[in-house]
């Protein structure tokens, strides 16, 4: 093996060395164990930043960074009221429009459905982090534009699974190169962008049938854009570009999979969530946020690994321990209800981190809003109306596995449509 790698010049992308076997993860699923874990970042560091090095060139991949690094970027998404007030309510338009751009009519005329997940639920995030960034969605790849929006969420959730997650050894290689090979095209356009002035609205960013979602008033970007370049670091445009790739690849993921559990879950309780939705209480439906990523949170856990032999909360740990922080099952051992949402939610690597909590919670609330307002909200019978969703013990650090259309598995819900009155 060693020879042919030399000749086709790839031998310093593989380690010939034999593989030593992984020990198993030492479990943490109590609150006191976990928070400890979590907030001791130097005796329990993270995997990411290696990883991040192997893809990325240069500073600005934030979720990497310190937490000065990351507060920065948190105020200035999170930092304005009225600026997470507008961005609320344009995520809100955009779901809305998707869930009538793609539903369908029945015999009779008095029900509709969609694909929720598939036509709305995916998309919402996407089309807010193109226009953030100046990227160009196309409704068919032969369209004109930049990227479809399944091509832009695979590149995106390629790069959130390499990053953050735990894919397994033999598919890591052929997962970075295809990230490697995607990666100019995106900085590419993201940096473009940036250089042309696209902020100003110089730029559509989604043409043909993508174009109707606009016709409402876009968020602010230029507010976003000025609150982050306040600090000299982001003046840099490679460093603000970066900055613009890590929130794109966060949120895509973390949005479409936190908004996708919680209407899932919250199809077992229309009756509460209705009255909410049509009357705009998104004070009310806040607190259904909280309890989404609560009791179904985007991913179940993270990693990190004991820098030395010690011990927390009686826990003893070996130097070089796997640990596995299950901060799904410590959240569930308490909590109150969606009436008196908690405070004190346990969280590590996600959207409270990365586009901070005020953010995170008002475009939940506000997507629950768009799809809970539908008079007569109901599961689609059969399959199609329940989350192809399982177990998966192999990967932990996964809330659930989902069957893709492939009948693959994915870290990525495919598919889960909805009725409603017309």
């Amino acid at each position: 093996m060693e020879v042919h790698l030399t000749k086709m010049n790839l031998l310093d992308l593989y380690d010939l060395s034999r593989p030593k076997p992984l020990s198993p993860h030492v479990v943490v699923n109590t609150q006191e164990a976990a928070a400890a874990i979590l907030k001791d970042t130097s005796a329990f560091p993270t995997p990411y930043a290696e990883k991040v090095a192997r893809i990325i060139t240069g500073k600005g991949f934030y979720p990497t960074g310190d937490k000065n690094e990351r507060k920065v970027v948190t105020d200035a998404l999170s930092g304005s009221p009225a600026l997470v007030d507008k961005t609320g309510e344009y995520l809100y338009s955009t779901t809305k429009k998707l869930i009538d751009q793609h539903s369908y009519a029945f015999v009779g005329g008095k029900t509709k459905g969609v694909d929720v997940v598939r036509s709305v639920l995916r998309l919402a995030p996407l089309v807010w982090l193109a226009d953030l960034t100046g990227i160009e969605l196309k409704a068919s790849k032969d369209a004109g534009g930049d990227y479809t929006p399944e091509e832009l969420f695979e590149v995106l959730s390629d790069i959130y699974a390499f990053v953050f997650l735990n894919v397994d050894r033999a598919k890591v290689m052929v997962l970075q190169e295809k990230i490697k090979k995607n990666m100019p095209k995106l900085m590419d356009r993201i940096t473009d962008n940036l250089n042309l002035g696209l902020f100003s609205g110089t730029k559509a960013t989604v043409n043909s049938l993508m174009s109707t979602l606009f016709k409402h008033k876009k968020p602010d970007q230029e507010e976003i854009i000025h609150r982050l370049t306040e600090n000299a670091v982001y003046k840099d445009r490679q460093v603000l570009a970066n900055t613009l790739l890590a929130l794109m690849v966060v949120a895509n993921a973390e949005l479409s999979l936190g908004i996708t559990n919680a209407v899932d879950l919250f199809l077992e309780k229309v009756k509460e969530l209705q009255p909410l939705a049509a009357s705009k209480d998104i004070a009310g439906l806040r607190g259904y946020a909280y309890e989404a990523l609560r009791l179904a949170p985007p991913f179940a856990g993270v990693y990190r690994v004991s820098s030395a032999d010690q011990t927390v909360s009686g826990q003893s740990f070996k130097k070089g321990d796997r640990i596995f922080v299950d901060i799904q099952e410590a959240n569930s051992k308490r909590g109150p209800d969606a009436e008196h949402p908690p405070k004190d939610l346990l969280r590590a690597e996600g959207t409270f981190d990365y586009l901070g909590e005020p953010l995170t919670v008002e475009l939940l609330a506000q997507v629950l809003r768009a799809v809970f307002e539908k008079g007569g909200l109901a599961r689609a019978p059969g399959h199609s109306g329940v989350l192809q969703k399982f177990k998966d013990n192999s990967r932990p650090e996964c809330h659930y596995a989902y069957l893709n259309h492939g009948h693959l598995v994915a870290e990525w819900p495919f598919s889960l449509s909805v009725l409603y009155s017309a």
